[in-house]
């Protein structure tokens, strides 16, 4: 029977209690859990070409011929004060040639004309062969994008025609060629 224990019922017990609290408790988690996953979510940036800070840093762009004697391997890199053209040779030794290397000073002009022409987007969503690169010693051709951390290379047989990328592989190909008619003419 009630009250013949001598202790007086003042309320809720302690049972009652807890599962009161234990709900507070896990929304409280909740709460605090999603209060330092939006911090941490906060001070992550999503970048992409058309944020300033982290736009493209780097594009690279060559060609390359497996069974080939003299300069084989050429590469173009270009970035927003700089291209530089460097052409080498299969066999470093005695029979092939040395290095060569040119450096020229990119006007701004050049540089954004050049950056416009990349959609990151575009690039990121291509394979990344197309053909067959330097299959029968028909040469291969790559260009590489750098945005902030990300990278995309594409390789693809020499002189194809990528549609989505034509504009920006036609302007680094004309870079590149007069760079090395200049190696050639000095």
């Amino acid at each position: 029977m009630p009250g013949e224990t001598g202790i007086k019922d003042t309320g809720p017990s302690l049972e009652s209690s807890r599962q009161t609290i234990s709900p507070m408790i896990v929304h409280l988690r909740s709460f605090f859990l999603l209060f330092v996953l939006s911090l941490f979510l906060g001070s992550c940036q999503i970048s992409g070409p058309d944020d300033p800070e982290s736009g493209v840093t780097q594009i690279r762009s060559g060609t390359s011929f497996g069974f080939c004697i003299g300069y084989c391997i050429t590469e173009l890199v270009v970035e927003s004060r700089f291209s530089r053209l460097t052409r080498r040779a299969w066999d470093k030794g005695r029979q092939g040639p040395p290095d060569q290397l040119l450096e020229k000073e990119l006007s701004q002009e050049t540089w954004q004309k050049l950056t416009a022409l990349v959609d990151f987007e575009i690039l990121d969503g291509m394979s990344e062969v197309y053909g067959c690169p330097d299959c029968a010693d028909g040469g291969s051709e790559w260009i590489e994008v750098t945005i902030g951390d990300r990278t995309k290379k594409v390789l693809f047989e020499f002189n194809a025609v990528l549609e989505p990328i034509s504009a920006l592989v036609d302007t680094l190909r004309s870079i590149r060629e007069s760079l090395v008619d200049e190696l050639a003419s000095d």
